[in-house]
């Protein structure tokens, strides 16, 4: 119902935005009408919520047999039942937080503000309605994600008012996270940590980044970086090891799968010793290690190039990563030592210029080493059966004189 009682025909509503096409936006003025249809998606939502609360407690969806309102929702409109329920508790927050509606109705309030402010009225109700206007005047003038972090706080706060620590006990040392987007476009790291995971994330950090620098004679990824930066990459690449499912991975470790590897000159292995005629005509039994294994087949040729592996997918399969993990080893890049599951199997030649994802065409770069190729146009060739990796002029890049064991370079001091 709109607010003069009048009913509100909403397919109506639709329709017209159905009808609204570009030239209609341009007339407008595109960016006056963007905000227009922000704000009118931040109206919607409102309503939205407004209806679902009213929805939820008058309980017609008992009647027809369904067991929450969200899934008799969820059932006909295809929107997940964990949404609908996200958007009643927005309109229970509404409803117990009156200053919030006007401005929600207006559009001055985002989709994302009501989900903070009903995180914090599902935590403490009856103070998130005493601290109302406080909340409220927040919501009005931060963004969303500031909100999220205010609303966050104010949550923490409140634990601590309702559940106080005893007196003789020392308060437990919090640890908190933010990630937040500025407006360039980069994204700002705050927070506490406590003493233990402060020290664990230290030292694993600082392991890290003497590693970069034992290694990192001649790397140019490396060479004049800032210790902040050296410790960004760090950081970066132990996240990255979550994200990353290792190409072998399946449902055993790949550990106990066997590579039965073919030469091309089996034929001769009676001449070389290597099996009587008997065991050729029968078969050898394969060692014991195989009982209990998934094996899995790779062609060699005479000078230990793989053949034949699998075939081609624009994803690398399982069977071409374990190809080239044979044959690498480890990342590529010259004096880089990462194992295969800390890397990515790369494009030699980019998949949208015409390469292939076959085992000639895919090398194992760690991520600090793939992301410096694709931001300073190195690329890798194949000389032979082995990949090479090239400066953007061409050039192969070698170390010639590289000890892992021996002094790094010094880190830039941050300014």
């Amino acid at each position: 119902m709109a607010d003069s009682g009048d009913p509100l025909d909403i397919q109506a509503v639709i329709s017209q935005l159905g009808a609204v096409d570009e030239n209609y936006l341009h007339a407008r003025g595109i960016g006056a009408a963007v905000l227009e249809l922000e704000r009118l998606s931040n109206a919607t939502a409102a309503c939205l919520a407004f209806a679902h609360d009213v929805h939820e407690r008058e309980g017609a969806w008992a009647d027809v047999g369904a067991t929450t309102a969200a899934r008799w929702v969820a059932s006909r409109t295809n929107t997940s039942a964990r949404e609908v329920q996200a958007r009643i508790r927005d309109g229970v927050s509404l409803r117990l937080l009156p200053t919030a509606a006007g401005p929600a109705r207006r559009g001055d309030l985002s989709a994302d503000h009501l989900r903070s402010l009903s995180r914090c009225v599902g935590r403490h109700a009856l103070r998130a309605v005493e601290d109302e206007e406080l909340l409220v005047g927040q919501a009005l003038e931060l963004s969303a994600p500031s909100f999220r972090i205010t609303t966050r706080r104010w949550c923490e706060n409140a634990d601590d008012l309702v559940n106080p620590p005893a007196e003789d006990a020392e308060p437990a040392p919090k640890s908190s996270f933010h990630l937040s987007e500025s407006m360039d476009g980069m994204f700002d790291i705050g927070g506490r940590l406590s003493p233990e995971y402060g020290a664990l994330l230290d030292a694993i950090l600082g392991a890290h980044v003497d590693r970069y620098l034992r290694t990192g004679h001649d790397d140019p990824s490396v060479a004049g970086k800032l210790m902040s930066e050296l410790q960004a990459d760090a950081l970066m690449e132990l996240c990255g090891q979550t994200m990353r499912r290792c190409g072998c991975e399946g449902s055993v470790p790949d550990r106990y799968r066997v590579a039965v590897t073919i030469s091309l000159d089996h034929r001769d292995r009676g001449n070389h010793g290597q099996a009587g005629d008997d065991e050729r005509e029968h078969g050898a039994d394969p060692p014991m290690a195989t009982c209990d294994s998934t094996m899995y087949r790779a062609v060699l040729g005479a000078d230990g190039e793989i053949l034949d592996i699998g075939r081609d997918s624009r994803k690398w399969s399982k069977g071409i990563r374990r190809a080239i993990t044979l044959r690498d080893g480890q990342c590529v890049f010259p004096g880089c030592d990462r194992p295969p599951d800390w890397c990515d199997v790369h494009h030699c030649q980019p998949w949208e210029d015409g390469g292939h994802t076959k085992l000639g065409n895919g090398a194992l770069l760690c991520l600090k080493h793939h992301t410096f190729l694709h931001a300073k146009k190195w690329t890798i060739r194949f000389d032979g059966c082995r990949p090479q990796v090239h400066r953007p002029d061409g050039t192969p890049f070698v170390i010639t004189r590289w000890q892992a064991e021996g002094p790094g370079p010094e880190p830039i001091a941050d300014p």
